[in-house]
């Protein structure tokens, strides 16, 4: 199987107590879609950037995905609360176009369990 090329930002220190706060052992992945036609990292800068707490650990669209949060922290992006498992015990990938082809994204979850 070909890998998907992963690409790091770093979240803004002054983001981190907002947007990751927390250390985790991840035991999930989830899976969104953005259902916008912005890049990855377009979405990942505009994440980046907000003053909301909701995050993500990647975005991706194509062959390509941009990691912004580490993977032992937390991120706030299943909407079950600061102390719910999506939040504190899973990986949150954000699809970022609409036409993405499902595969893709399936290459990097692959890769994550591995």
């Amino acid at each position: 199987m070909v890998g998907i090329n992963i690409r790091h930002r770093t979240l803004p220190a002054d983001k981190v107590k907002l947007k990751s706060p927390f250390i985790m052992e991840p035991e999930h992945i989830t899976i969104h879609n953005t259902w916008n036609d912005a890049t990855a990292e377009n979405e990942s800068k505009f994440m980046s950037n907000n003053n909301t707490a909701t995050s993500f650990h990647y975005a991706v669209v194509h062959t390509e995905a941009v990691q912004i949060i580490p993977e032992n922290r937390n991120v706030f992006a299943a909407g079950d609360g600061a102390n719910g498992p999506g939040n504190r015990k899973s990986i949150h990938i954000e699809i970022c176009f609409r036409k993405v082809e499902i595969h893709d994204t399936n290459k990097l979850k692959s890769m994550l369990l591995n």
